[in-house]
């Protein structure tokens, strides 16, 4: 069996590590990172080490539970499969393509993201992109109006964004 904290060798493999495992959009998670980085914060959740003096006893003990029953490495290693897959690729804060915009989420910003073709657009600002978001139960009305907006929007300089 491979340790989870053998898989956390660096930043990078320890951001997906987390976010494979972990659940999104946690506040105590961020804070960690931040403070401690992803190595170590994989660590803290695998029970290994005591938690920053900052962190609350009450709530580091609740996140650490709950962390170390997610912590699991057959769930990296089949995700790490899927992304190999699928032809993915995983960004982490710091890399040359990661949209600097999902920084201003503070401690909920993703852990990483897993993307599927050039990554670079995903830096560009966001008032150049536009998104159609529409009902499960589009009416022909609706599907004439987004074919129409869709339209007028492909030969502007704006990316269409989607999911």
């Amino acid at each position: 069996m491979v340790a989870i904290t053998s898989l956390a060798a660096d930043e990078h493999s320890a951001r997906i590590v987390l976010a494979a495992t972990l659940e999104p959009d946690d506040p105590m998670t961020g804070r960690l990172i931040a403070a401690v980085e992803a190595v170590d914060t994989v660590r803290l959740g695998s029970g290994t080490g005591a938690m920053p003096e900052w962190v609350d006893p009450v709530d580091g003990e609740l996140w650490r539970k709950k962390a170390a029953v997610r912590l699991d490495a057959n769930v990296v290693a089949r995700a790490l499969a899927e992304t190999d897959r699928l032809g993915l690729g995983v960004l982490v804060s710091g890399d040359r393509d990661w949209p600097t915009g999902l920084n201003d989420l503070g401690d909920r910003a993703p852990t990483a993201v897993w993307i599927r073709g050039a990554a670079s657009l995903l830096t560009g600002p966001l008032r150049d992109r536009v998104t159609i978001t529409g009902a499960r139960a589009v009416t022909g009305y609706g599907e004439h109006v987004a074919s129409e907006l869709a339209s007028d929007l492909a030969v502007l300089p704006r990316e269409v964004v989607n999911g």
